[in-house]
């Protein structure tokens, strides 16, 4: 699907990633709100996931990958709103 079709279909793809994201939230509720986190420590996390998201690419494991890139997608996104960026 070219760029182009995919805006045209409405994006499902940043869809797709978007559920995952809020799922993976919705499973960590218990650890509390990322506002109340150091930055600092958001980055480590956010470096820590993309090390998880290359190893499930070197597997090729296809669901792993889908699943570590929603969670370097959500430690960026803590990062911008601890920032001010999404306010």
């Amino acid at each position: 699907m070219t760029r182009d079709e995919e805006k045209a279909a409405g994006w499902p793809t940043t869809d797709l990633l978007t559920e995952h994201m809020r799922a993976k939230l919705e499973r960590d509720m218990h650890k509390g709100h990322w506002l109340s986190d150091d930055v600092a420590d958001l980055v480590i996390g956010l470096v820590h996931e993309v090390a998880e998201l290359a190893n499930a690419i070197a597997d090729g494991d296809a669901k792993a990958v889908s699943q570590e890139a929603a969670d370097v997608a959500n430690f960026a996104m803590f990062i911008a709103d601890k920032m001010g960026g999404l306010r």
